[in-house]
């Protein structure tokens, strides 16, 4: 299969680290089971500003024993476990839905990632109608409208990855060709 140069990938298969807290009542045949639901509900679904969105945790690799927390009871293992990650790029292009839509611009949900689209980064034929029950941006030929629940092809212009915080924040424009609502 050929593959163009320019191609972003947006998931990767990663091997990642994380302390997992476990209560002592689970101490027993089932641990590693245990280890493995916690670190599921500790770590899928949310942002690592570092790697991206945690997808889905696929598999342990390994497990240390755990060491015991004097305070809490609880003991930690440290764990080192693969899973798919969902990393966005400056300058990819990602089909979002609309959620909210303001004066200012529009957020759009594309999976976990919430993309902001200022009026600014949309084309000019685009604006803010406030007079029917749901705003939304019209084109001046009243074809294209942009509401809520409006799928948009849109192009990722600025990204904020904080090392140490679970956020990602996008900002993203619709004012390039072959960007903008989808027709359905």
């Amino acid at each position: 299969a050929a593959r163009r140069a320019n191609t972003l990938v947006m998931f990767f298969l990663m091997k990642l680290d994380e302390v997992v807290p476990i209560h002592p009542k689970f101490f027993g045949v089932d641990l590693d089971r245990r280890i493995l639901e916690e670190l599921k509900k500790k770590v899928e679904g949310r942002a690592n500003g570092r790697y991206g969105y945690t997808i889905l945790v696929t598999h342990i690799i390994h497990a240390s024993d755990g060491k015991l927390n004097e305070d809490t009871g609880f003991a930690h293992f440290n764990v080192v476990y693969s899973s798919v990650v969902f990393r966005p790029f400056r300058n990819e292009i990602l089909f979002a839905e609309a959620t909210m839509i303001n004066a200012n611009g529009f957020f759009a949900q594309a999976g976990p990632l919430q993309v902001f689209v200022s009026k600014q980064l949309m084309p000019a034929e685009f604006v803010y109608d406030s007079q029917d029950s749901m705003p939304s941006y019209v084109a001046h030929d009243e074809e294209s409208r942009i509401k809520s629940g409006t799928m948009v092809r849109l192009k990722l212009v600025g990204l904020r990855l904080a090392a140490h915080a679970d956020d990602i924040s996008a900002i993203g424009t619709i004012k390039e060709d072959y960007l903008g609502p989808v027709e359905s």
